[in-house]
């Protein structure tokens, strides 16, 4: 009889937290002081990212690849994916697919010391 209170105890609790975190998905919170200027000043990955994702949803393609190396250049692999994608496809450019064999040892070697001006 313990047993099975402790089970059924248990059980209800689990399924209350589930709920509850599944409410609160990551869509849900708003991300403010993440959008701001002032954040956005120290987050240079995530400035540019955010712009060159801007430009290529509205067809800028050369822009956003400006934007995307920019931001790759500070180690943003989300925006590294995106330049791969966009060399292979050939938008904002000619397709260049050689590129991405060898762009990237090359980038990472280029790469300025942490802490100075881009």
């Amino acid at each position: 009889m313990n047993r099975l209170m402790i089970l059924g105890f248990t059980a209800t609790i689990m399924l209350t937290g589930t709920a509850a975190i599944a409410e609160t998905r990551i869509d849900a919170v708003p991300h403010i002081g993440a959008s701001t200027e002032g954040f956005l000043r120290y987050h240079q990955d995530l400035r540019w990212r955010r712009s060159g994702l801007q430009n290529y949803n509205e067809g800028d393609y050369e822009r956003a690849l400006v934007d995307f190396q920019r931001a790759a250049r500070f180690g943003d692999k989300p925006s590294q994916a995106m330049l791969a994608e966009m060399y292979w496809q050939g938008l904002g450019g000619p397709a260049d697919r050689t590129r991405l064999c060898l762009d990237g040892p090359r980038r990472r070697a280029q790469l300025p010391p942490i802490g100075s001006a881009a």
